[in-house]
């Protein structure tokens, strides 16, 4: 479990410093400019992230003050498996969010990787308090659908393939800016 913990912590560190490398490479003055077919910006790509993990960090704290004990290790449920099947990049199907998680209000250019690396920091915080507890017996509800349940480590894995996905399509924004 600890080294399933370790490999969900690197893969959100990944994301984090891929966002570090794509702020360095396009700028922040450019963050909030849309690609010109339509589209999400850098900016908004990162703020819906964050709205993400401002979502899942209470749900996933309450969940971890009522975990068992750790017991063998962790298995992602069937929302888990499809879930990350369907949002890993690139992506297999347009999936439109829901209306709540839609309307963003990005910072100042200035602030954009500077709050998206603090809800980082507040994830990686998370996964850390995970240590030795049972997260994949207890159960989270879903901002996006809340009749869905599924466990925190599902949910945890199913974050880290959100995060990639709209980390792919910020760098695309980039790639198609600079052609």
């Amino acid at each position: 479990m600890s080294a399933q913990l370790d490999q969900i912590a690197d893969e959100f560190r990944a994301v984090s410093d891929r966002a570090r490398s794509l702020v360095q490479r396009l700028g922040e003055a450019r963050l909030s400019e849309r690609p010109a077919a339509g589209g999400w910006s850098v900016a908004e790509c990162f703020e819906h992230l964050n709205m993400t993990m401002r979502a899942f960090l209470p749900r996933w704290r309450q969940a971890l003050a009522g975990a068992p004990k750790e017991s063998g290790p962790y298995k992602t449920d069937l929302w888990g498996k499809l879930l990350v099947w369907s949002l890993e990049p690139p992506p297999k199907f347009r999936m439109p969010t829901t209306p709540q998680f839609q309307r963003i209000e990005t910072p100042p250019n200035d602030q954009v990787l500077p709050a998206f690396l603090k809800c980082q920091e507040d994830l990686l915080a998370t996964v850390a308090a995970s240590r030795g507890l049972a997260i994949d017996r207890v159960k989270v509800r879903s901002p996006f659908q809340e009749k869905m349940q599924y466990s925190v480590w599902s949910s945890l894995r199913v974050n880290a393939s959100h995060e990639r996905r709209h980390m792919w399509q910020a760098e695309r924004v980039h790639q198609r800016k600079q052609v």
